[in-house]
C-alpha cells in the first residue's frame, strides 16, 4: 500500500515540475540553473553621459549596465591620434562610472568612449562626448 501512495506523489511532482517548466517557458533543468547560479550577467552597455560635453580635467557620469562591481578600464578617443587615452575613474557600479576626462592632443571635438570591465572589452561606445576648450 505504501508504495501506491509514494508512486502517484511522485508522479504528480514531476507533473508539476513539467506544467511549472512550461509555463515559464523553459525546461526543468534550465530553471534549477537559474537558481543555483543567480541571474545571468548582462552585456556591458554605456547608455548615457553626463553631462554630455566638457573640457580636460571635467568629471562624467557615464550610465548604463552590466559593468561588474569592480573597476574596469574608461577610456576616451582622441580623435587627432585615433587613440584611446585611459580616464581616472574615481567611483564603479553595475550601472555608473564616474570619471575624469583625460588630457590628449585635441582641444575639442566628438570624443568616442572605450570601456573594459574585468568580464569583457565594448568597442567603443555611440554614447559620445563633446570636448570643448577651458
Amino acid at each position: 500500500m505504501a508504495s501506491r501512495r509514494i508512486l502517484p506523489r511522485s508522479l504528480l511532482g514531476l507533473l508539476l515540475a513539467l506544467v511549472w517548466a512550461a509555463l515559464l517557458g523553459c525546461s526543468a533543468e534550465e530553471e534549477v540553473q537559474k537558481i543555483f547560479r543567480g541571474p545571468t550577467p548582462t552585456k556591458p552597455e554605456i547608455r548615457s553621459v553626463t553631462p554630455s560635453q566638457g573640457a580636460v580635467g571635467s568629471v562624467v557620469a557615464v550610465k548604463g549596465v552590466g559593468f561588474g562591481p569592480s573597476p574596469g578600464q574608461l577610456a576616451f578617443e582622441d580623435p587627432t591620434t585615433a587613440r584611446f587615452v585611459l580616464a581616472k575613474v574615481s567611483g564603479w557600479a553595475d550601472d555608473m562610472i564616474v570619471a575624469t576626462v583625460p588630457a590628449m592632443d585635441t582641444a575639442t571635438g566628438v570624443l568616442k568612449i572605450g570601456l573594459k570591465t574585468t568580464g569583457e572589452q565594448v568597442p567603443a561606445s555611440p554614447a559620445l562626448y563633446t570636448l570643448i576648450k577651458n
